[in-house]
């Protein structure tokens, strides 16, 4: 049994009418011990000690009833550190594509869509990316403006980034409208791949070879080399 439960049995017991109403004999007798005493003051010492045995009564529960709900208290917070409440993740608004980088000459490029996939309409969105740099692995974070800014319901537009060397990754952050006054949630899926780079084609060339018709013979060619005499 841990200490604090053992707090609360001994109070409830203190608490028991019958212990309480037990020490108003000893009040009586300590107040009652002149046997001289007016009728008046009798009935003052008896208001006293009644006025004792509460004021015991009181400090008793109380201290009982403020151990219970701190045992109380103790419990729901145990539970709540057993099983955390998960708050559940808001119903995205808009849908992020994100196509895998280009390289063009020394820079990456990397392209993709937002479509508004809600029933409301957003104004002046921008995309957020997370940038990391290649050297120190230090983020910074860029914001990119859509092609065309406001999207009705269904409708999708396009953005653009376009990176130097010194940064080795790049993902979405946030989606924001309203000029950055509203966070949008967003669901983000994979985008167009990239094209497979490498030489150019080669031609191939097909060389056919025609048949001579029966009788039909050339003379001094490497197939039949005719004998000079």
């Amino acid at each position: 049994m841990s200490s604090l439960e053992s707090s609360l049995s001994d109070l409830a017991v203190l608490a028991k009418p019958e212990i309480l109403f037990a020490w108003l004999p000893f009040f009586m007798d300590t107040i009652f011990e002149d046997p001289t005493a007016s009728r008046s003051n009798g009935k003052r010492n008896t208001a006293i000690a009644i006025a004792c045995a509460l004021v015991l009564t009181g400090t008793v529960l109380g201290g009982y009833l403020y151990l219970q709900k701190r045992h109380q208290e103790a419990e729901i917070q145990k539970q709540l550190s057993a099983n955390p409440l998960t708050v559940p993740a808001p119903i995205p608004v808009v849908q992020v594509t994100q196509d895998e980088a280009r390289i063009k000459g020394s820079s990456a490029v990397i392209n993709g869509t937002v479509q508004n996939i809600s029933k409301e309409t957003f104004t002046h969105i921008q995309v957020e990316f997370e940038l990391t740099r290649r050297s120190d692995g230090t983020i910074e974070t860029r914001l990119i403006p859509l092609a065309q800014s406001d999207l009705s319901p269904g409708q999708q537009s396009s953005y653009s980034v376009t990176l130097s060397k010194e940064y080795k990754s790049l993902k979405v952050l946030r989606v924001l409208a309203a000029d950055g006054k509203a966070d949008l949630p967003f669901h983000a899926v994979p985008g167009a791949k990239r094209p497979l780079e490498g030489p150019p084609p080669t031609k191939k060339v097909i060389l056919s070879r025609r048949m001579r018709a029966k009788g039909e013979e050339f003379i001094n060619t490497p197939d039949n080399p005719s004998r000079i005499p």
